[in-house]
């Protein structure tokens, strides 16, 4: 019976695994963290397909080269590890300062500075270095 509710538990985690690391790689790819073919989805289903199959056969792989004690000891590392990664985030995030985000004025072209008064002029340098950290950075592979 103990084998049982282990085997059920493990199939469990491994799909709920399964399920969250497609749509993780997904939306790495998005925000240009990844290859850009990994932000991909099925126009029908809305699935991001490619991502589905690359990690169903990394974990097949897996499966396949280790035994089974050596999977769960890898399952309860990673389970730690990212349980300790997020638990260090939320105390580095509280004890950082909180900046406005300077959404109330919108950059301005070069072309409409010449023509603003001496005491609203602003350079497009100084601008960006008032929105430093509030930017949201775009990479393409």
């Amino acid at each position: 019976m103990v084998s049982l509710g282990a085997i059920c538990g493990m199939t469990t985690t491994l799909f709920g695994s399964l399920f969250a690391l497609p749509r993780c790689m997904y939306s790495m790819a998005i925000d240009g963290l990844l290859f850009g073919f990994l932000g991909n989805v099925n126009s029908k289903t809305q699935i991001p397909q490619v991502n589905l199959v690359i990690s169903a056969f990394a974990s097949a792989v897996i499966a396949l080269l280790f035994d089974l004690e050596k999977l769960v000891e890898f399952m309860s590392i990673g389970t730690l590890l990212a349980y300790t990664i997020v638990s260090a985030s939320v105390i580095i995030l509280r004890y950082r300062p909180t900046y406005e985000i300077a959404a109330s004025k919108p950059l301005t072209s070069p072309g409409s500075q010449i023509s603003a008064s001496t005491s609203e002029l602003t350079t497009p340098a100084s601008e960006l270095i008032n929105l430093t950290g509030t930017l949201r950075v775009q990479y393409s592979w």
